[in-house]
């Protein structure tokens, strides 16, 4: 009994319970995922954020600055709070390949890019890229 609850403290917690139900290799699949994404780092959900990404996740920011997983939860955790409103989410375009995703979405400031893939029965983020939206140059 000692053992078994050494190995629960020692053993991460795992995704059950903190990913969406009935995920498919589709594109309505895909678009309710990015679209929890987004809900999670508002709202500070880093469970469920650390199941969405996967270990070996990289992503780059408007400045170009790399980052991996556990600097997305962290970054979720201190920007995140349960009662901070939900902003209109954008709808991006997303396109399939196989067991891969690429979901493609612009705001008035900046261009996002999530790569996921199908994996044990849900889409994981494995690389994303923000791109900054260069301001309108006046006319001359």
């Amino acid at each position: 009994m000692l053992i078994l609850a050494l190995a629960l403290l020692v053993t991460p917690p795992g995704c059950a319970g903190h990913e969406l139900t009935n995920q498919r290799q589709d594109v309505a699949s895909v678009r309710r995922v990015d679209s929890a994404w987004s809900a999670a780092y508002i709202r500070g959900d880093t469970a469920f954020f650390r199941c969405l990404l996967t270990p070996d996740y990289k992503g780059y920011n408007v400045a170009a600055v790399e980052s991996g997983r556990d600097d997305e939860v962290g970054k979720a955790a201190r920007y995140g709070r349960p009662d901070r409103p939900l902003v209109p989410y954008p709808n991006p375009s997303i396109e399939m390949h196989g067991s891969s995703a690429i979901v493609n979405g612009v705001t008035s400031t900046k261009r996002w890019i999530d790569v996921y893939r199908f994996e044990d029965g849900g889409w994981h983020a494995f690389f994303s890229v923000d791109l900054k939206i260069p301001a309108a140059s006046p006319a001359s």
